[in-house]
């Protein structure tokens, strides 16, 4: 992630995590370069993904395979609607192993989001997503906007029901 769009990427994480919270939803943060770190986990909370969000920087390539299998292996144990959503301004480092690791989520009940800039792949990012409407592509100068505004494509989730709308 290069020049600005990592600022930008830190700025919309959090907010796509703080109303994301308030949806009833868990978040964590995988970081992804030439390997991928989770840096904080749903059992987290909001304080462990902003100390996760310190160390977000850019470097190196775009492993995403590597990020959706710690984030697939995260959400198998958390009830209700799961969603990994994935932000990058680059194409993935092997774009096979990444649509076979999204295939394997998705397979597992885990929805997928996908927010790119331009510079990435709009053809592959509808395919690794969940349905197309749910690939958002955007200027690299919207970057903060396309991650924080994906909030709205989440379903009404309460954690731990099986149906949003029990209460």
């Amino acid at each position: 992630m290069a020049g600005s769009n990592i600022a930008q990427a830190k700025d919309g994480v959090l907010a796509f995590a703080l109303d994301a919270v308030r949806k009833d939803y868990a978040v964590g943060l995988v970081r992804f370069s030439d390997v991928a770190e989770v840096l904080s986990t749903p059992k987290d909370g909001i304080s462990g993904l902003k100390s996760g969000l310190h160390k977000l920087e850019a470097s190196g390539g775009t492993n995403m395979t590597d990020a959706l299998n710690p984030g697939k292996s995260e959400l198998m144990s958390i009830l209700g609607i799961r969603v990994i959503v994935i932000a990058t301004d680059g194409v993935p480092n092997s774009p096979e192993s990444c649509f076979r690791a999204a295939q394997a989520a998705k397979a597992d009940g885990i929805d997928i989001i996908t927010i790119g800039t331009d510079d990435a792949g709009r053809r592959f990012f509808a395919l690794l997503a969940t349905r197309p409407d749910l690939a958002v592509m955007v200027a690299p100068s919207h970057f903060r906007a396309g991650i924080s505004e994906a909030v709205k494509l989440l379903p009404a989730a309460i954690r731990g029901k099986k149906n949003p709308t029990e209460r």
